[in-house]
C-alpha cells in the first residue's frame, strides 16, 4: 500500500463524508472508512483526460508558453488543447 495525502475543497470533503455516513448507516456487518470510499471512487471511475486538463488550465502559463501571433495559430492551439473551437468567430481577421 502507498500513502497519499490530498487536499479537498470543503464541499468535496463533505460529499465524501456524507457518502461514508450513508454507507455505514444500518451496516452492522462491517465498517466503511473514508479511505474505502475514496479508493472505490477512483477504481470505478473513468478519467476523462480532456476534462481534467480543461479544469486545471492556467491562463498565465498558457500565455507564457505560447507564441501565438495570428488567429490561425490561436485556432491550432485551441484544437491542440481541446478547448471549444466554436468560440472563435471565423468572421474576424488575423
Amino acid at each position: 500500500m502507498k500513502r497519499l495525502q490530498v487536499m479537498l475543497k470543503k464541499e468535496t470533503y463533505a460529499k465524501v463524508e456524507a457518502l461514508v455516513a450513508k454507507c455505514n448507516e444500518g451496516f452492522d456487518e462491517g465498517h466503511v472508512r473514508t479511505q474505502d470510499v475514496v479508493e472505490w471512487i477512483i477504481q470505478t471511475s473513468s478519467a476523462d483526460v480532456q476534462k481534467i486538463r480543461a479544469r486545471c488550465m492556467n491562463v498565465n502559463k498558457i500565455l507564457k508558453n505560447t507564441k501565438i501571433r495570428t488567429r490561425a495559430e490561436l485556432k491550432e492551439f485551441v484544437k491542440k488543447i481541446g478547448l471549444v473551437e466554436h468560440l472563435l468567430d471565423d468572421s474576424e481577421a488575423n
